[in-house]
Parts: C-alpha cells; structure tokens; sequence
C-alpha cells in the first residue's frame, strides 16, 4: 500500500528539518574554526581536513573538540601525511575544564579518535557514529577486535601512533588491541600505553594524551 498524500507530505518536512538542522551545525562548526584567535591557546578541530573528520556535527558545533593548538597541529600533520581516514571523536570544552561523561579531557591535551577497522577483503573501513551509536562510543568489539564483518586495523592504528609518538605522552586502548598493535610496530614501548584495563572499555576508541 503507497502511503498517503500525508504522510509523504510529513516524511518531507521531517527530511527538509534534518537537512536544515545538519547544515546548521556545519555552518556553526566552521565559525568556530574562523573565530579561533591566532594566539589563542584551545582552538577547535576542524569538522574535516586532509585525513580526517569529524565524529559528528553535532559535537563539533556544540563545541565538544577544542584541543590545544600543538594538539591540533601535531594531529593535523599526522592525518595528512598518512592520509587514511581517521575519525575524531571527542576531545573537550574551549578552555578545559570537567568535561561530561569523561573523566579525563579537561586541559586540551586529550584526543579521542574511533579505531579504524577493515573489511573482510582488507579494505578500509569506519565506525559508524550516528546518535544511535552513541556517536560510535557505542559499538562493542570482541576480544579479538572484531565487529560484525569488520575487523580492528592494528597497522594504521600503529601507524599513527608512530607518527605522533614524539608528541605522545599517554596511550588508552584495551589491552587485547594493544597487543595487536604492538605486535605490528614491536618498537612501540609497552610504557607508552596505559598499564592496566582501563575503568571504562576503549575498544571503540583510542584516547591519546599530549605531553
């Protein structure tokens, strides 16, 4: 049965409000890249660049990815010289401070980037991060990495992190990812990552602390 004049009529509106709303937060994003004060010392990701882009619109208009100005352009450097499709999640408020639901990002210096993965075939893959994933803090891996027909990218994960290595002064990831990535790139110090499970699963994303 077609659906009705109605109906189709209210399916319209509803998809025209959602476009609106969606290029609103661009547009909000993006102004707070354009009014970042040159000397300001917590500035925003951009929603997407050379490399990478962002969780979400929402999160980026709402002001959920200020970082440090080092922070940002050591990640910048790094995505465009490895070109491979990272995805940054939350990092924190302009300023710092507590910063819900985490207990950590409160001084610019914290990064939370969704793991990347691969397919069946090998190929590049992402999470999904719509609100009904929890903006991807949602997804849950099993021990060995794996999400449906997806599976944990150890190497492009070890990659980045010897891309920014210098730079690094912390690295959260559950401990059975770890070891894939450490089993990639063996010259990645065990002392870079954080000794113990970490008081909230990160097999969904990776958090990395900025000296």
């Amino acid at each position: 049965m077609r659906p009705g004049p109605r109906l189709r009529r209210t399916v319209a509106r509803a998809a025209l409000g959602l476009g609106i709303a969606y290029l609103s937060c661009v547009a909000l994003a993006w102004a707070r890249v354009a009014a970042a004060s040159e000397s300001a010392s917590f500035v925003p990701m951009a929603p997407w660049g050379a490399g990478y882009r962002s969780y979400s619109m929402l999160g980026a208009a709402l002001g959920r990815q200020y970082v440090r100005r080092r922070v940002r352009d050591a990640l910048a450097d790094a995505f465009e010289a490895l070109d491979e499709g990272w995805v940054v999640a939350e990092t924190g408020w302009r300023g710092g401070g507590p910063f819900w639901p985490h207990r950590t990002h409160r001084d610019g210096r914290a990064v939370d980037l969704l793991v990347p993965m691969r397919s069946g075939e090998g190929s590049p893959a992402r999470l999904g991060s719509w609100p009904w994933q929890g903006f991807g803090y949602a997804h849950e891996l099993d021990a060995e990495g794996r999400l449906g027909g997806l599976r944990f990218d150890a190497a492009r994960t070890a990659r980045l992190i010897r891309a920014l290595r210098p730079r690094l002064r912390r690295v959260i990831l559950d401990p059975e990812l770890v070891r894939q990535v450490r089993d990639e790139d063996p010259r990645l110090p065990s002392s870079l990552f954080f000794g113990r499970r970490p008081w909230v699963r990160h097999d969904e994303h990776l958090h990395l602390d900025f000296r």
